[in-house]
């Protein structure tokens, strides 16, 4: 795997977006999620690990692309179908 893209909207990318706390972490939770195979309370919650090479080899892999929100591109398509 060469990279993952995580789309969020933009206002919730910022709040998400390499942060110092690892359950808010979005790059930090994809990491673990691919190392694990999943990701746990425990996982999540787990700041040591956020120094972990293996981690942070995986996290830098990551990228929030922030984009319009679920409703806005429903409302889009929505639109169009309703044409």
């Amino acid at each position: 795997m060469k990279q993952v893209v995580v789309r969020v909207a933009t206002d919730e990318a910022t709040i998400v977006n390499n942060r110092e706390i690892p359950d808010i972490n979005l790059q930090h939770l994809v990491a673990v999620m691919l190392l694990d195979k999943t990701v746990s309370f425990k996982s999540a919650h787990d700041v040591a690990r956020m120094k972990d090479p293996a981690v942070l080899r995986a996290a830098r892999e990551g990228a929030a692309r922030p984009g319009r929100s679920a409703r806005a591109a429903d409302a889009a398509a929505a639109r169009r179908s309703s044409r």
